[in-house]
């Protein structure tokens, strides 16, 4: 039965067109409910990356939300657009035929009543009946309620599956994850999760165990843990080089082993267009060397080199913090970390670094887009070098195309990659392809230690890129003709940044 509807209009606020409903009010999920509901709940309020519709309100044509809206316990008319997904619990929304949401409909215990006009760009996961609550405290602190006496273990990923993962030092990894919601204590919510591994290429199981309370949006939390570590997520993605090695033996990485112990405390410092998290943590980390493995592929083989860390232990601290902010016109990434090592208790390595990633998209000419990605990290002032352990590279796909994997390994790195994108007519999109895009490509950068002093290396390239296939040929700009690459492979689709919806 509907609530009776209030209709406000949200403001626009200094052409940024963002809808702003609630800002002061905080979310927290209490109870039990569906488990993977309860854990999908979990991680929206404990990210804080939405923005909270919790009274009657009318979404127009020309309104925008941008990145993920939760409607709870109350009534929206959308007529406008979400950048993001659509999360409703306990309420009711109207999806008019002029809607645009760019990600996924997920209705957890509401109404959802939409036009088949409306243009959704993901999946739609409606669930009228899941037992959730909204309770609004008088404090105007609004709890998620689970409202079954359904059992506290929860499971993380796909039925407790993570996605899998596959390189040249573990081969396939299979991950299952779990947790136990403990009792609340006050208004702390207690958690123990735990990870278990199982890594085919070296038959060696791991995994970790961690004991976690949150109070709204803070989160303390310790454990243990033995992983297989990486310091190329910057390059790319788990996912991403999965695929590659799997397909092609192109791994874009290098790996240690590492047995762990850690304190931290987690804290979401802002919401709303941008967001805003930040951690410190103290751990202490014994490092052991990994051997490239050679493990099946569909065609060719994987390079047989892997930077071989020492047997040692580092003690330190890490603090750090990472933004997304969201523009009409504007979308930035950035994630900064410094770490303090002692060679106290214990410690071999006394030494302080630091590492700053970013990614920040702009609307350039007519529909075009400029993206630049910069990533750098190096010794603080009064070290002199770092251990194996804080190492990357530069070389290979993903960073400097023409030359080797890893051709430029250090404790130092500067490396920046510009694309400027522009749509093609959408007349020439290719059945099952989509729509084509031309990319001009630069990348600079360079890995290095103390004793050496070398300039950025250069690659420049077009591609022209479908949502699943692209064809790129890159070059260096000084050897043209000599360094002249040509390369075709598989791309995923991309979401649409906020100035590009409905272009």
């Amino acid at each position: 039965m509907l609530r009776p509807v209030a209709l406000c209009t949200l403001v626009l606020a200094a052409g940024v067109a963002d809808a702003r409903p609630v800002d002061a009010q905080t979310v927290s999920v209490r109870g039990r409910g569906d488990v993977n509901n309860d854990r999908f709940l979990e991680r929206l309020v404990q990210s804080g990356e939405y923005q909270l519709i919790a009274r009657d309100t009318l979404l127009s044509r020309n309104d925008t939300i941008h990145g993920t809206a939760l409607v709870a316990g109350a009534t929206l008319r959308l007529e406008g657009m979400i950048t993001g997904d659509l999360v409703i619990v306990d309420a009711n929304v109207f999806v008019r035929p002029t809607a645009r949401i760019m990600g996924d409909v997920r209705n957890i215990g509401g109404g959802l009543y939409y036009s088949e006009l409306a243009a959704v760009i993901g999946t739609i996961h409606n669930e009228p009946n899941a037992a959730y609550r909204i309770e609004q405290r008088e404090d105007g602190h609004i709890v998620i309620m689970g409202t079954t006496t359904r059992s506290a273990f929860v499971l993380y990923g796909i039925m407790g599956l993570q996605i899998p993962t596959y390189d040249r030092v573990d081969g396939l990894t299979l991950s299952a994850g779990a947790g136990y919601m403990l009792p609340r204590i006050g208004d702390l919510e207690p958690v123990v999760r735990t990870r278990l591994d199982y890594r085919t290429e070296r038959s060696a199981f791991t995994g970790g165990l961690e004991l976690a309370a949150t109070r709204r949006r803070t989160e303390v939390a310790a454990g243990v843990e033995r992983t297989t570590v990486t310091n190329e997520r910057w390059i790319r993605s788990d996912l991403v080089n999965s695929i590659s090695s799997i397909v092609t033996a192109n791994d874009r990485r290098d790996y240690y082993t590492a047995d762990r112990g850690y304190a931290e405390l987690r804290r979401m410092l802002e919401g709303g267009a941008r967001i805003t998290n930040a951690f410190v943590r103290a751990q202490v980390e014994d490092a052991s060397p990994l051997v490239a493995g050679n493990p099946w592929s569909i065609i060719g083989d994987f390079r047989s080199d892997n930077l071989a860390v020492t047997d040692s232990r580092i003690m330190s601290a890490v603090i750090g913090a990472g933004s997304v902010w969201t523009l009409p016109s504007h979308l930035m990434e950035i994630h900064a970390a410094v770490e303090f090592a002692t060679d106290a208790f214990d410690g071999d390595f006394s030494f302080g670094r630091y590492e700053i990633d970013a990614d920040w998209a702009m609307a350039a000419l007519a529909n075009h887009t400029l993206r630049i990605q910069p990533h750098v990290q190096g010794p603080l002032p009064g070290t002199e070098s770092l251990p194996l352990q804080r190492w990357s590279f530069v070389g290979g796909s993903g960073t400097l195309y023409t030359y080797d994997d890893a051709e430029f390994r250090g404790d130092r790195v500067a490396f920046v990659e510009t694309e400027y994108s522009i749509p093609l007519p959408r007349r020439l999109a290719v059945r099952f392809l989509g729509r084509p895009h031309i990319d001009l490509l630069h990348a600079a950068g360079m890995a290095w230690t103390a004793e050496e002093s070398p300039g950025l290396e250069q690659n420049i390239g077009v591609r022209l890129r479908f949502s699943m296939l692209y064809l790129r040929a890159v070059t260096h700009p000084s050897r043209f003709n000599d360094d002249l690459e040509f390369t075709a492979g598989v791309t995923f689709p991309r979401r649409a940044y906020p100035w590009q919806a409905g272009r």
